[in-house]
């Protein structure tokens, strides 16, 4: 089990590249 620290660390990546992928597809398809 990863530490609480290491998680947020993950989850904030995570929510990163989920808002990064919302405005490529809002700016059009990708290949």
């Amino acid at each position: 089990m990863a530490a609480p620290e290491a998680t947020e660390s993950v989850n904030a990546i995570i929510n990163l590249f989920s808002k990064m992928e919302e405005q490529a597809g809002l700016d059009g398809p990708r290949d």
